[in-house]
């Protein structure tokens, strides 16, 4: 299962990005794609975000704010594994990350990370280390799911239909 999808807009017309970090194998998507593939995937994410801005600006007359991003690190099964793979690729990811740093530097407005245990904050210093001041002033890493994140989804419900978008791996 793709662990990222363009979740529903929040109520002030902001595109909302998901990703069910379980889901994903930094690792095996290294291995698996060439690094100008990932960039131009990656370059063609930030573009539809940017197209979904214009769209709220152009029906709404109102800029957005940028994105508002949601990593949910429920059922990680092994953040050894995502800290070793991260530090394996960090060249290779830190140009990834340039990407946006570089080209969209503007595009997040508020990143949540959810259900993050204590050893997130060991992945968070690693993958800070390829983002910017400006960037990390933005993102907010929580045990649980803040309330923060229900008012700007506009309630409960639109977090519950955003975390049933992407399913959680099977067990096994």
């Amino acid at each position: 299962t793709w662990p990222f999808v363009m979740a529903e807009r929040a109520p002030d017309g902001c595109p909302v990005i998901f990703a069910r970090l379980a889901n994903l194998d930094v690792g095996a998507a290294m291995n698996r794609y060439d690094e100008p593939d990932i960039i131009g995937f990656v370059a063609m994410w930030f573009e539809q975000a940017l197209r979904m801005q214009a769209d709220t600006l152009r029906s709404t007359g109102t800029p957005c704010h940028g994105t508002y991003d949601v990593y949910d690190c429920a059922g990680v099964r092994s953040w050894y594994k995502v800290i070793y793979d991260v530090k394996a690729f960090r060249g290779a990811l830190g140009r990834i990350f340039a990407i946006g740093n570089e080209h969209y530097p503007d595009q997040l407005y508020r990143c949540f990370v959810l259900n993050a245990p204590s050893i997130a904050t060991v992945v968070w210093r690693l993958l800070s280390a390829f983002l910017s001041e400006r960037v990390l002033h933005r993102v907010q890493v929580s045990s649980g799911v803040p309330p923060e994140l229900a008012e700007v989804l506009g309630g409960e419900n639109a977090v519950e239909r955003m975390l049933d978008l992407i399913p959680m791996p099977e067990e096994g």
